[in-house]
């Protein structure tokens, strides 16, 4: 019964916790001033919703991890990432074959405002030719063989500069990077970020890969990342415990 309530736990568990990730790109390709970490609400939130205005709906994103890069394959810190609530996650990204990073997006984002759109104004990217290594980005320490929903947010405002991404090999959405109005006040999908719901593969992993859209330029702002509960089958389960749970009780 014990492993019962424990599984049923981890269920409540994953509807809540949320990974929120913002790139901090600094001005250049190294050095310069390092973007402003995002503290408001993305699409994602912490009641397992979803909103694109920021302002709106229920349930708020919480924390944001600000990761700054040394260089836009070295990122500092890696490591100890924290959820949404600020708890210890286990959870590591490594990028590769990223050739710049910046925090002066184009329009709609507030021509190099930070404070309009933090998430958004910042980011690493890369510029592809015939031949060119694809950039990835790699979470890791996640549990095996799991679904996770997987938001990427690929913009700098300027037409054709977002992506087109693939997770483990699945199929690819597109960002275009042309999105909300200036001022912002929401996020678009399919212009800002976009939506996966991925499992990791056998060593806890979600590699993400960027292609170019309509111009040469792949653009890497963040994401939400988020385990998707589990299937039916176990919350059964769960329901069946606590029906014992109570038959013990009146008996008792």
């Amino acid at each position: 019964m014990a492993m019962v309530w424990a599984l049923c736990a981890g269920i409540s568990h994953a509807q809540t916790t949320i990974l929120n990730v913002d790139l901090n790109g600094a001005r250049g390709s190294t050095g310069g001033t390092v973007g402003t970490t995002y503290t408001g609400n993305g699409p994602l939130r912490s009641n397992g919703t979803v909103h694109d205005a920021p302002a709106l709906g229920s349930g708020m994103t919480g924390y944001w991890n600000g990761i700054v890069f040394s260089n836009p394959n070295s990122p500092i810190p890696s490591t100890s990432l924290l959820d949404s609530s600020g708890q210890a996650t286990g959870i590591s990204l490594s990028f590769a074959n990223w050739g710049f990073q910046d925090n002066a997006p184009e329009v709609p984002y507030g021509n190099g405002n930070a404070a309009n759109m933090p998430l958004l104004n910042d980011y690493i990217g890369a510029e592809l030719s015939a031949g060119s290594l694809l950039p990835t980005m790699t979470i890791s320490g996640l549990t095996s063989n799991s679904p996770y929903e997987l938001y990427v947010f690929g913009s700098n405002g300027g037409a054709g500069a977002g992506g087109t991404w693939s997770v483990n090999g699945s199929a690819t959405q597109v960002s275009t990077g042309i999105g909300s109005s200036y001022p912002f006040s929401h996020f678009t999908r399919g212009a800002d970020y976009v939506y996966f719901n991925v499992n990791s593969d056998a060593l806890g992993r979600l590699v993400l890969t960027g292609n170019s859209t309509d111009d040469p330029f792949v653009i890497l702002n963040g994401f939400q990342l988020s385990p998707v509960p589990e299937p039916g089958s176990l919350s059964l389960l769960c329901a069946a415990g606590a029906v014992v749970l109570a038959a013990r009780r009146r008996r008792g």
